[in-house]
């Protein structure tokens, strides 16, 4: 399979494709078409720090090229993906608490866009105590930007229950931020997470999660920060659902 053929395939297709074939166009394919969504995750929970954020994508990709044979849903690989993020970055804090609080002192240099600026740090930790049903309506609708049929296809439910899903999920992500001092209606807070989906890797980004998780596939004692990152998401209650 080819580049241009992998295009038009489905995450599904790339995913089965990379799995039964080792294909390496298949699994370039996902890393260009995702690599945004996980950086940007990684970008928000990390206060900005640009190269703990690409360490922490590269970690993402290694953990999805190890345990891809393992995903259930293949057709909801961003929500996938998210919760790798999220347990990657998890990885990250519990190490490097030290390097946190330098992180914290940077955060104002080192963030380039509105977007980002726009939700309050407290997003993700709200996203991730989500039911399984309402996070993944959530970050295939608004962190991906995927329309709400598309999302009911993913995740092989009705447009009906798609849009419960995602009221129920801004209803309690805006109770929860309410209950931290962070005041949001529901309209602004459904549209700072829809501009999160327009959030792009930076140049080369995708080429370096693509590198290093194959590298790491076939180097059994690979010692780089984002090897070692992915193992500790991976060994975390076996790695994301």
């Amino acid at each position: 399979m080819n580049a241009v053929s992998a295009s038009f395939l489905s995450d599904e297709a790339l995913l089965d494709d990379f799995v039964r074939r080792g294909s390496d166009d298949a699994f370039r394919q996902l890393a260009e078409r995702h690599a945004g969504l996980v950086h940007g995750t990684a970008l928000r929970l990390l206060k900005g720090d640009a190269a703990a954020a690409e360490d922490a994508a590269q970690a993402v990709f290694i953990v999805l090229a190890q345990k891809a044979r393992s995903i259930s849903n293949r057709a909801a690989l961003p929500a996938w993906l998210y919760r790798t993020t999220l347990l990657v970055v998890e990885n990250i804090r519990r190490v490097e608490s030290r390097r946190r609080k330098h992180e914290a002192e940077a955060a104002k240099m080192v963030q380039s866009s509105e977007q980002i600026q726009a939700l309050p740090p407290e997003i993700d930790a709200a996203i991730a105590k989500l039911n399984p049903k309402l996070q993944d309506a959530l970050v295939l609708h608004y962190l991906k930007g995927l329309p709400r049929e598309d999302v009911a296809r993913a995740l092989g439910c009705s447009l009906e229950a798609v849009h419960k899903r995602l009221t129920g999920a801004i209803e309690k992500l805006r109770a929860a931020l309410s209950g931290q001092g962070v005041s949001f209606s529901v309209t602004a807070l459904a549209a700072a997470l829809a501009a999160q989906a327009s959030h792009t890797a930076p140049a080369g980004c995708a080429a370096s999660c693509h590198a290093a998780a194959l590298s790491a596939a076939k180097l059994a004692a690979a010692s780089t920060v984002p090897a070692g990152l992915a193992k500790g998401a991976i060994k975390c209650c076996g790695g994301p659902r």
